[in-house]
């Protein structure tokens, strides 16, 4: 199971849609919070979700360094982690989607 965290702006959006089109639905289960979570769900289960899990695609851009809400995503891998920057950097793949022109 993959999960990816990352802000809603069209240039991070495309590039997970993209990533989300590609990945093999037999090998790995992507998990997202627009199409895992249901009405009603709170986010704060779904980044508590995150803070849990095996592996995280990261996908960085300015608006996901400013946003409180992957912050919060970030410090529950970290929490997770207890601390060890090994285990939390197992965890998390870090990417930057591909600068419009």
């Amino acid at each position: 199971m993959v999960y990816v965290s990352y802000a809603w702006e069209s240039t991070s959006e495309s590039f997970v849609n993209a990533i989300s089109r590609r990945l093999p639905t037999d090998r790995f289960e992507f998990r997202r919070d627009k199409t895992h979570m249901q009405v009603g769900d709170g986010i704060s289960c779904f980044m508590a979700e995150i803070g849990r899990a095996d592996h995280v695609l990261v996908v960085l851009s300015d608006k996901y360094l400013r946003s409180p809400n992957c912050m919060r995503e970030l410090l529950y891998l970290f929490q997770h982690s207890l601390g060890d920057r090994a285990d939390l950097m197992g965890r998390i793949v870090p990417v930057t989607p591909p600068v419009p022109i």
